[in-house]
């Protein structure tokens, strides 16, 4: 190993030597197990590296520059071995390994045990630490001074390719000379190198200097942003594995204000930098559900050892263990007839569903193959055809109808289930006579279990499923892609289940909210959503509490404010009378739909007036003469019983002799004079 090598590593040899026996702290080159000419050969060579146990390897500048080394030296022993039941077992030594072809020093360190810093802070009785002193295990510095970027502006004209381009903008706020600068949007672009900064006071507008290859159109993106952050954490899995990237368990016995995760965010206002979203995000929680599926061609099927080599693989990175690979070779395939789906059951798995045909090919032979709605509506939104795959686990047919059921998985997997959810809900059929008929696959398939080959020699290892040795066994020349999870548990960004036992002498909340600032926020909870796609409950509240919500302070305008913007009545519902409601509609009128409205024995003020059209009527004309008259209701009333209150415009007496659902009779002692009225009003 050379000097200048030496002192590079010195301070990460110096942590390793912390842990490692003092036989292996001399560090070995790479090159002295072998040669080191081609991937290949380095291969071989980190391989006798750690047959003989070097501890410490150092890849030298001479190592192939497209070879990636990977460290899986280490082993595990076991007692009695393998395959017999283990009473025993342990790791074996591992090497470490130091890369730094590229300028950055890699460290790959053995594969089951990694590597372990471990600090025990005891001073020596009767010394203490010093005045708030704070004493981390781990410090990790990052100074940013010069050369990153956050920039995201529009051009305000177009820029002809050429030498010493102007390209205005409406603020130069994050541009610098020298800076690096993409001209276009995220698909063509040019890479412009910032010359120099100006101001054109005829104009009145800032603008940068530039050369640019290409022409650059009015409203083009200009754009760069870098992220020279402290810490990142890549985790790659591609099989199955419960995890967590950060496991932070702190065992707290004692006393004293305990963080576990301390987020303070220093700052001097415009932390929002042009066109940009961000903001200062303490704690960000992004799920994205990817469904960039493998695809390739079959090459060979070596059934015996259950190996699938492919070739022109897209999206191998996420071909993983655990999901299964379908055969799309249009001969192995059924299509035929159609589906139609039940609506299922149960309220989550859907028991009691079914998915059905009249007219399908199907026979017991599918199950264990996999079903997929074949309709440009149940592809996955913004997907290139992607379908969800379900496995179908038992079939019937019953006088001229044929069942399938397919597996679920839902704290285990559940074989007796129906498809509960679908994007559009339309393609479900319900009670309606005629079913919903829908476009299907069913193609053979099998799960993935070994992924260790996928990247070097284009294999993967299947289970042995339904289709082995069948006429729909893979074959070469067979089109081929992973399913994605059908209909996966959704990551859920924020979790808090509390197991105390105690109770606390202070009011503790799950969330701690307090504005100690000297302007006003927008809201304490503001929740966004999709146009297209609505939330099935902003929150949901499923536990015993003493109250829901509580005001503590004045509410300057509305303890509950309903914005109508869409223009339609939002209402208050209760379940246990279907069809009860409150409602304000957009004209202003407040709708009570219940069976009664009890007033507990209290009375009603300021009333304006009872019900519609429907429940009173107004100077009705009643012909002179007229002893006996039939007043209709313009709706018809849900019953006969109500009370009916009338005027008469003349003096006499009156009485109602008939009343049904659809109006009333009124008889008069005197008969009706000339231009008579009568006012009336139901009461129910």
């Amino acid at each position: 190993m050379s000097i200048k090598l030496a002192i590079k590593l010195a301070p990460l040899m110096l942590c390793l030597a912390l842990t490692a026996p003092a036989a292996e702290l001399p560090a070995h080159s790479l090159a002295e197990f072998g040669q080191i000419t081609t991937p290949a050969q380095a291969d071989a060579a980190l391989a006798k590296a750690a047959q003989e146990k070097a501890g410490i390897v150092i890849v030298p500048t001479n190592a192939p520059v497209d070879w990636t080394p990977q460290n899986i030296s280490q082993e595990i022993w076991r007692k009695p071995p393998a395959p017999a039941p283990a009473t025993g077992w342990g790791n074996g030594p591992g090497l470490t390994l130091f890369d730094y072809r590229d300028g950055t020093v890699k460290i790959f360190v053995p594969e089951i045990t990694g590597l372990i810093l471990a600090r025990t802070f005891a001073l020596p009785a009767g010394e203490s630490a010093g005045h708030w002193e704070i004493h981390p295990m781990l410090s990790l510095q990052n100074n940013i001074v010069r050369g990153s970027t956050s920039y995201r502006e529009w051009l305000l004209e177009a820029v002809p390719a050429g030498k010493n381009r102007r390209f205005y903008v409406r603020t130069i706020r994050g541009v610098f000379p020298g800076e690096f600068l993409n001209a276009g949007d995220y698909g063509k672009v040019s890479r412009l190198y910032v010359k120099t900064l100006g101001f054109d006071n005829n104009r009145k507008l800032p603008y940068f200097v530039a050369d640019v290859d290409q022409d650059v159109p009015k409203a083009a993106l200009l754009h760069n942003k870098t992220h020279v952050s402290l810490l990142r954490l890549d985790t790659h899995s591609i099989t199955e594995n419960q995890t967590f990237d950060v496991s932070n368990w702190r065992h707290d016995y004692s006393q004293g204000d305990a963080y576990l995760y301390d987020g303070t965010f220093y700052y001097i206002s415009d932390v929002h930098s042009t066109a940009g979203d961000e903001n200062g995000v303490i704690y960000s929680a992004f799920s994205i559900s990817e469904v960039n599926t493998f695809r390739g061609t079959t090459v060979a099927w070596n059934a015996p050892a259950l190996e699938l080599k492919f070739k022109n693989g897209q999206n191998t990175e996420t071909l993983a263990s655990g999901r299964p690979i379908i055969n799309l070779n249009p001969q192995k395939i059924i299509t035929n007839g159609s589906a139609y789906i039940t609506l299922p059951g149960g309220a989550i798995l859907g028991w009691g569903g079914a998915i059905r045909s009249t007219d399908a090919p199907w026979t017991d032979a599918v199950v264990g193959r996999y079903f997929a709605v074949d309709e440009p509506s149940e592809y996955v939104p913004d997907s290139d055809k992607v379908r969800r795959w379900f496995y179908i686990t038992s079939f019937s047919d019953k006088d001229g109808v044929k069942s399938l059921s397919v597996q679920r998985q839902w704290w285990g997997a559940k074989d007796v289930a129906s498809i509960s959810r679908l994007y559009n809900e339309r393609n479900f059929t319900g009670n309606e006579a005629k079913p919903k008929l829908l476009h299907y696959i069913i193609a053979p398939g099998a799960n993935v279990f070994d992924v260790a080959r996928v990247a070097k020699e284009q294999i993967a290892r299947l289970d042995p499923g339904a289709h082995l040795g069948t006429p729909v066994d893979f074959a070469p020349g067979d089109l081929i892609e992973q399913a994605i999870g059908p209909d996966p548990f959704l990551p859920i960004p924020f979790r808090s289940w509390l197991f105390d036992k105690v109770p606390g002498a202070f009011p503790a909340p799950v969330f701690d909210v307090a504005n100690h600032g000297d302007v006003a926020r927008y809201s304490v909870l503001t929740v966004h959503g999709s146009p297209k796609v609505p939330w099935g409950s902003i929150i949901d509240v499923s536990s015993l509490a003493g109250n829901g919500i509580v005001f503590n302070a004045d509410v300057e305008n509305a303890a509950l404010l309903f914005n109508q913007s869409a223009g339609n009545p939002q209402m208050i519902r209760w379940t246990g009378k279907p069809g009860a409601n409150l409602s304000l509609t957009p004209a202003g009128n407040l709708n009570v739909a219940a069976s009664r409205l009890d007033l507990a024995g209290g009375g009603v003020t300021a009333l304006g007036g009872i019900g519609g059209n429907t429940f009173r009527g107004l100077k009705i004309p009643v012909p002179a003469g007229t002893t006996n008259f039939a007043i209709a209701f313009p709706a018809p009333e849900s019953t006969a019983d109500y009370a009916v209150l009338v005027r008469p415009s003349w003096p006499c007496v009156h009485a109602i002799t008939q009343q049904s659902k659809t109006g009333f009779t009124v008889q008069f002692d005197s008969p009706a004079p000339t231009g008579g009225t009568l006012n009336w009003l139901l009461i129910r």
